[in-house]
């Protein structure tokens, strides 16, 4: 993803173009799944790498830092911790629903554009998992935006978003990426 802007809104808001959606089985080991993001590292040794860090990310992230071969630091992402900033912290819940709520805006307003060639149901499970996160507000300390487990998801029949999840991971506000140059249409 080309990445621009650090806020939620006004002349800085974040706005991203999804430049590809590498998209791998979710059956895929821990060591097969280092060895693709290796080659993905190698191939664009600019780009920042995060890496959702429960279950089997937390090992990803330790294969590929110790790997000598390919100079790179994978960013672990934590969904379930509290946002850094003193705002953010009394509008969302945690990480995670930051960084949905962002991308949720960020569509409405037209700053995510999506390049990526998806074939059909790539491009249709992007649709449907976008529309479907549910989230509501808590009383833990204010009204702050949740957005709700994956195991509730599931019990709604929603399944894991993981698409929506990794484009997520360009609104989280904590992160540090190479800012794009520029962005189509701009």
């Amino acid at each position: 993803a080309r990445v621009i802007g650090d806020s939620d809104f006004g002349e800085s808001a974040r706005r991203v173009e999804i430049v590809d959606i590498p998209i791998l089985s979710n059956k895929i080991d821990q060591i097969e799944l280092a060895g693709e993001i290796k080659q993905l590292a190698i191939k664009n040794p600019d780009y920042q790498i995060y890496i959702d860090s429960v279950g089997i990310g937390d090992t990803v992230v330790k294969l590929l830092r110790k790997d000598q071969e390919v100079e790179m630091s994978p960013n672990k992402i934590s969904w379930g911790s509290p946002c850094f900033k003193k705002d953010q912290r009394s509008r969302f819940y945690n990480q995670r629903a930051q960084a949905m709520v962002w991308l949720r805006d960020a569509a409405r307003d037209g700053r995510v554009k999506i390049h990526a060639n998806l074939d059909k149901k790539t491009a249709s499970k992007l649709i449907d998992q976008g529309t479907r996160i549910p989230y509501s507000f808590t009383d833990s300390g204010g009204a702050k935006y949740i957005i709700a487990k994956k195991e509730e998801m599931q019990k709604k029949g929603i399944k894991s978003p993981d698409i929506i999840d990794a484009l997520a991971f360009c609104f989280l506000s904590n992160v540090t990426y190479n800012p794009a140059d520029c962005f189509s249409g701009d």
